[in-house]
């Protein structure tokens, strides 16, 4: 194997011009050395793209720019890997950044063991100025692609669709390509890529730094867009359908995470009618049998009151980010 291997590190955009300058130089200040960057200009309206490529047109890094219509983040990285010549892919959005020895740890793993993914943990941020600019080497493991499924239906393991890396020819041989679902299209295209996951690596070091923007409310169209893409996520029970200890707790994991996101600024009027959209209770019921304590616990209160449980949830999320 080659031992620099080119990494594609595509990047879609769109009305992100407070935070593209600091994304893009992100992957300039890269140690690793062997990189294309894909631009992907999903229709944006702003000065985003004009942004990147005054930094690129300067600099002498490789990179291009792939322009289409609007059709959101899911579509722009099918475009961007679509033309990606790299033997690895790496998606980062256009608001996040990475750390300068994030390409470089990653692909260090892929040199030695045969795998089809690295993906490490990740650091929320703020602001630019708690970036981590440079992470230490961390313990690395080699997770089977069964283990990694639960350990990802437990939410013992995290697999970021940004910033995760992957071999190129694994993600087009098995058609793993972004779906067009107005919510958790992210955890919607990880569940298919964890299906057909051999080995992958894990590095625990915080490669990948998210920035969470503050002042995001949810809205109307917020819960219309998380009941639309339910009858999406209940399509992941027939694709682990001979999986049926994995398969059979994807939706009411999957309901549960996303009552919990909506009871966080939704108000309990709205959150009901969602809790009813997607069948909430008969989801929770399931998550009697899951296969760990606290999830099994919230379930089980979810069942006896849907009230309780939304409260409950205000209360931790309060508590957690007060």
């Amino acid at each position: 194997m080659n031992k620099y291997p080119l990494v594609s590190i595509i990047m879609p955009v769109y009305q992100v011009e407070k935070y593209i300058e600091d994304s893009i130089k992100s992957v300039l200040r890269q140690s690793y050395s062997n990189i294309e960057l894909i631009v992907v200009d999903d229709g944006s309206l702003d000065h985003s793209i004009k942004i990147a490529e005054k930094i690129l047109s300067e600099s002498d890094f490789d990179y291009r720019v792939v322009r289409q219509e609007n059709e959101g983040l899911g579509r722009a990285r099918n475009a961007g890997l679509l033309v990606a010549k790299g033997e690895w892919i790496f998606f980062l959005d256009s608001d996040d950044l990475i750390s300068d020895n994030t390409i470089e740890h990653l692909t260090a793993v892929i040199c030695n063991d045969d795998v089809d993914l690295v993906f490490s943990t990740f650091n929320e941020i703020s602001n630019v100025s708690e970036i981590i600019q440079e992470c230490e080497k961390g313990k690395k493991e080699l997770i089977s692609g069964t283990e990694l499924q639960m350990q990802f239906l437990k939410r013992k393991k995290v697999v970021l669709a940004p910033g995760t890396l992957y071999r190129r020819l694994f993600l087009l041989e098995n058609n793993l390509f972004f779906e067009a679902i107005p919510w958790s299209e992210d955890q919607h295209f990880m569940w298919r890529v964890l299906f057909h996951v051999n080995k992958a690596a894990f590095l625990d070091e915080p490669l990948y730094q998210y920035l969470r923007h503050s002042g995001s409310i949810m809205n109307g169209t917020k819960a219309e867009a998380m009941s639309e893409s339910f009858h999406a996520i209940c399509e992941l029970e027939d694709y682990y359908a001979i999986k049926p200890e994995i398969g059979k707790f994807i939706v009411p994991r999957w309901v549960m995470g996303t009552m919990n996101s909506a009871a966080k600024n939704m108000p309990i009027l709205e959150w009901k009618k969602l809790w009813k959209l997607i069948k909430g209770k008969e989801n929770c019921k399931v998550l009697v049998q899951f296969p760990d304590i606290k999830t099994k616990i919230m379930g089980l209160i979810a069942c006896i009151s849907s009230s309780l449980y939304y409260y409950l949830i205000k209360i931790i999320f309060l508590h957690l980010f007060k």
